[in-house]
């Protein structure tokens, strides 16, 4: 059962960091509301409640087709 709503600061707190380069394309997302980590994880007190996992596994399609295509392009195929 995903976060709810709310004020919006759980959504307004995650962010993306580049960190890329040609040699490391990393990028970094991160959620920095201070509750973050216990509704994806959980706590003794509460069951997790993701939010991250499932977007992460929303997005692995839609990524995989973006690598393919920079690759091609950087290998002129």
């Amino acid at each position: 059962d995903p976060p709810h709503k709310g004020e919006g600061r759980l959504q307004t707190s995650v962010g993306i960091q580049q960190t890329a380069t040609a040699a490391d394309p990393t990028a970094y997302v991160e959620a920095s509301a201070e509750y973050a980590a216990d509704l994806e994880f959980g706590t003794s007190n509460m069951e997790p409640r993701p939010f991250m996992t499932p977007a992460y596994t929303a997005l692995i399609p839609h990524t995989k087709g973006l690598i393919e295509k920079h690759t091609k392009r950087r290998l002129g195929a």
